[in-house]
């Protein structure tokens, strides 16, 4: 049975992905360091467009996105810092 990582980078950034570069042609450094071999496929949440991006590692380690998504976030800005807070969480997180 093959085991399937995801990991999400769930950011906050005043210029969004496409704007300046182009999703493909601008990666945040998270997931240039990620290894490819346990990180196949990696998600991206860019709290400030609403969008959820997904990546997926090439046979030569680079990562490319194969599909974007609108997504929702919490009702208020800033990082979540307890329960009910109504804001949506930062970071890298792994899922299995």
């Amino acid at each position: 049975m093959k085991l399937l990582l995801f990991s999400a980078i769930l950011m906050v950034n005043i210029f969004s992905l496409e704007r300046s570069f182009g999703a493909s042609d601008f990666l945040p450094e998270n997931i240039l360091q990620m290894d490819p071999f346990f990180n196949h496929h990696v998600l991206i949440a860019e709290k400030a467009t609403h969008q959820l991006y997904l990546f997926e590692f090439n046979p030569g380690g680079t990562p490319q996105m194969i599909k974007k998504f609108q997504m929702a976030t919490g009702k208020k800005r800033g990082n979540k810092k307890y329960q009910g807070d109504h804001k949506t969480p930062e970071g890298v997180y792994r899922f299995t």
